[in-house]
């Protein structure tokens, strides 16, 4: 069983903005029985591995916690967050399968949100994924290298999932589910994904931002059904 632990990274230095302090705030109302644990350079090691330390001095900070969260669900178990996640029902029904995620479009999953129990060997790939792997960034094609990427194909690969954003369970105990539950808002969703893409650089659309806005004020899942019916 997965325990009641939610990992989030906060690397670089920086003050938290508004929308992710309104995020985790999400959380703590939502989940008020979990253990919080905030990763960054004073409890996890820069230099651990090649991957991680040049994503840490190109200052990629998204990147970074790609690693950071896959090691920190291997070795404790729970479930982990980007900061831009917004939590608007409980969790804790996931917290049943050995691992769960979910996805974000037709064709990828969302890391974003995701869990599995301590030891899980889908964690294992992917830190193995990053072993030898040095970091490389296209300032043209940004989403080159991206996590849902990797993480997709890893699924696809060696557990057996299938694409078309449907539910399904995996080898090795993996529950996947429906973008609307994890992801996207919809009458069944427990968290919603802002997808602020601070690592990106450039400036955000002007729909971008006004679709931002609208979801940050989505608080229950009856909220982010009539978001689904009206604006998605």
């Amino acid at each position: 069983m997965i325990p009641k632990i939610i990992h989030y990274v906060w690397v670089g230095h920086n003050p938290k903005s508004k929308i992710i302090k309104e995020c985790i705030a999400t959380w703590k109302k939502n989940l008020p029985d979990y253990q919080f644990i905030e990763w960054n350079e004073d409890n996890f090691d820069m230099h651990e591995n090649k991957y991680i330390e040049q994503a840490y001095q190109a200052k990629k900070w998204a990147f970074v916690s790609d690693y950071i969260r896959a090691r920190a669900i291997y070795e404790q178990g729970g479930i982990y967050l980007d900061t831009d996640v917004r939590v608007i029902s409980d969790l804790t029904p996931l917290l049943n399968d050995r691992a769960f995620i979910g996805f974000e479009n037709n064709d990828y999953l969302s890391a974003a949100i995701f869990g599995a129990e301590k030891g899980h060997p889908f964690m294992q790939d992917i830190l193995d994924y990053y072993k030898d792997r040095s970091f490389e960034y296209d300032v043209h094609n940004q989403m080159a290298g991206v996590n849902s990427v990797s993480v997709t194909d890893m699924l696809i690969d060696k557990y057996g999932l299938k694409i078309g954003n449907h539910e399904q369970m995996l080898k090795q105990g993996i529950h996947v589910y429906p973008d609307g539950v994890l992801c996207n808002p919809s009458a069944k969703s427990k968290s919603i994904h802002l997808f602020t893409g601070t690592w990106m650089d450039g400036k955000h659309s002007f729909k971008h931002k006004i679709v931002t806005t609208l979801k940050r004020h989505i608080n229950t899942p009856r909220g982010a059904g009539i978001y689904a019916k009206w604006i998605r």
